[in-house]
């Protein structure tokens, strides 16, 4: 299960149009930033309170789930995001059911971090950074533009 609280860094990430919880139209703001990044939420509930964020709504798969809870996170001004989102019922079928997928972890960038430093550790192989990359796309635009405080998927190989 992916719901739950996530801590983030406040003053690290994207600011948007609008400062974050200043009484800006900061749910605006972030419902523009997640359809920005191509994620599909339905029947979309956010709610901004001082530096928390409250996410519902029906994700379209897990993956999507777990960028959506990254893109508000990791906006300026945020330093919690409460996920309440939950996904689609599997369709029934006669086959077996298919296990769930492995869950993705979440990394905190620190100060002298890269793409492939954060791949040897979580996977023990540096040459995997791509699949960290790839995980975080499109919110990620280049391998090499990452910065503290700034959370990340590391998706199970």
């Amino acid at each position: 299960m992916f719901g739950g609280i996530f801590k983030f860094v406040k003053d690290a990430g994207q600011s948007l149009a609008n400062a974050v919880g200043l009484g800006g139209t900061d749910v605006e703001d972030l419902t523009k930033a997640l359809k920005d990044n191509g994620l599909v939420i339905q029947n979309l509930a956010l709610k901004i309170e001082k530096d928390k964020a409250t996410i519902g709504g029906v994700s379209v798969d897990a993956v999507q789930r777990e960028k959506a809870v990254l893109v508000i996170g990791n906006t300026k001004g945020i330093d919690e995001v409460v996920c309440n989102l939950t996904l689609p019922p599997p369709p029934v079928s006669v086959q077996a059911v298919a296990a769930e997928p492995p869950v993705s972890r979440l990394y905190t960038v620190v100060k002298g971090d890269t793409l492939w430093a954060i791949s040897e550790e979580m996977y023990g192989d540096g040459s995997k950074y791509q699949s960290i990359f790839h995980a975080n796309e499109p919110m990620l635009k280049h391998p090499d533009k990452i910065y503290p405080g700034q959370v990340l998927r590391v998706p199970a190989l």
